[in-house]
């Protein structure tokens, strides 16, 4: 057979081994939210207020799975445990990223899969949060950005060329890189 023949059939059998193989990539990643997270989990919450560290404490997270496809999520602050958080993690809409985490007291936040990052964006007794999770590596990443609810003040002329723009006060900023603990269930 004349070579000229011959590519076009070596490049289709490329191109779909090159798409199977996208497409399983795809597959791994999306079944592997929130099974990558699922462990104990421990590392340094580092505080900042404007652009000083302002305190490092101990943060644990344990992401455990529960029935109906839910998972235990415990974030501990600080080594006496008095401030243990004991959440669940509840699907919503996978397909879609869309899950919540259920404080147990009435508190139902909506947490969201985009691109890496778990994100969940609340407001709460006048401050704005965002928080975000992922893994890195080997560690987990917690982050976790505060402003006022309410904007400090407004610019831009409010026409459909330069509209207004809303402009919030940065009050806060955390991040914490946690390790897996080998060995604890």
């Amino acid at each position: 057979m004349p070579i000229h023949r011959q590519i076009p059939a070596l490049i289709l059998r490329k191109t779909a081994l090159l798409t199977a193989f996208l497409l399983w990539a795809t597959i791994l990643t999306a079944q592997s939210f929130p099974d990558q997270f699922i462990g104990n989990w421990k590392g340094k919450l580092n505080i900042y207020q404007g652009p000083k560290l302002a305190q490092t404490i101990n943060v644990a997270l344990d992401v455990m799975p529960l029935d109906s496809g839910k998972y235990e999520w415990v974030i501990t602050y600080g080594d006496s445990g008095k401030d243990v958080r004991p959440y669940m993690l509840i699907p919503v809409d996978t397909a879609k990223g869309h899950w919540a985490i259920d404080e147990k007291d009435g508190i139902v936040l909506d947490i969201f899969v985009t691109g890496k990052k778990f994100t969940s964006t609340f407001a709460v007794m006048g401050s704005a949060v965002q928080v975000c999770y992922w893994i890195e590596g080997e560690e987990l990443c917690m982050e976790i950005w505060s402003f006022n609810e309410k904007p400090d003040h407004k610019s831009g002329l409010g026409t459909e060329e330069v509209p207004e723009v809303n402009v919030y006060k940065f009050s806060g900023y955390h991040f914490a890189r946690m390790q897996k603990v080998k060995g604890k269930k």
